[in-house]
């Protein structure tokens, strides 16, 4: 099915299937992660359920280092959107979060709850009871420069500037495009939301299982949700062919 959406080819049999995974919600909405197309719809449903929980709410702002003067603050904000980074994460004690990158002890997706707060560090406890001590996460853009090493020049890649946050994000809502590579559990999509090509696909594969995905009803038909970029597709079927 996930072939199908992907090329764009949802007939009646694809139709039947995702019709079928539209369930209904429990009053309960802290247990599932939305995604949501557009970045303010994710960011007000995170903040309208934090606000639920009963405990102090601290801000970690992103830490910046710039190590080239001339950078822009639109570099700097597309960094942090393309990194998937959040310039200011408001957390609390007992809110769920979805861990953003990959380590030896979590995995990008992975649902956890934040069970003690400091200054520089987190304690997240997962669904298997293990509890990750979190300390910040650092990324750097990077930029070549030319330089003269003992007579000689050389290209060496450089730091423009340089993120420090931790590598979490609240887990009531997140946005499609910074879903990317996670794979999530119990898992709600906003059909509604779906605007650019190949989105309905992303957000579809982001679920770990039918059985714990949840579809809103759409405002339109299936086909018209898994559309693709024309140019895309004829690349990836001219490969298909050659192999």
């Amino acid at each position: 099915m996930l072939d199908k959406v992907r090329f764009a080819e949802v007939g009646d049999a694809e139709h039947y299937y995702l019709h079928h995974l539209i369930k209904p919600i429990g009053e309960d909405l802290s247990q599932y992660t939305y995604l949501y197309g557009k970045n303010h719809s994710a960011s007000r449903h995170n903040q309208a359920q934090l606000a639920f929980i009963d405990s102090d709410e601290i801000m970690y702002e992103a830490q910046l280092v710039k190590h080239d003067k001339q950078t822009t603050e639109k570099e700097i904000e597309r960094f942090l959107n393309d990194a998937r980074i959040e310039p200011q994460l408001k957390l609390k004690v007992g809110a769920p979060v979805l861990f953003t990158r990959n380590s030896w002890n979590y995995f990008n997706g992975e649902r956890g709850r934040i069970v003690r707060l400091n200054d520089e560090v987190l304690f997240v406890e997962k669904s298997d009871g293990v509890v990750v001590k979190l300390e910040r996460a650092s990324m750097a853009k990077t930029q070549w420069k030319e330089k003269t090493i003992e007579g000689k020049k050389e290209m060496m890649e450089e730091a423009k500037f340089s993120v420090h946050q931790f590598p979490i994000a609240l887990a009531f809502a997140i946005t499609i495009h910074k879903s990317q590579g996670m794979s999530i559990e119990d898992l709600i999509i906003e059909t509604t939301e779906i605007f650019a090509p190949s989105q309905f696909y992303v957000a579809l594969s982001r679920a770990t299982s039918p059985h714990r995905l949840i579809l809103k009803q759409p405002q339109t038909n299936w086909c018209n949700l898994a559309f693709v970029n024309d140019k895309a597709l004829s690349f990836v079927q001219s490969h298909l062919v050659k192999e």
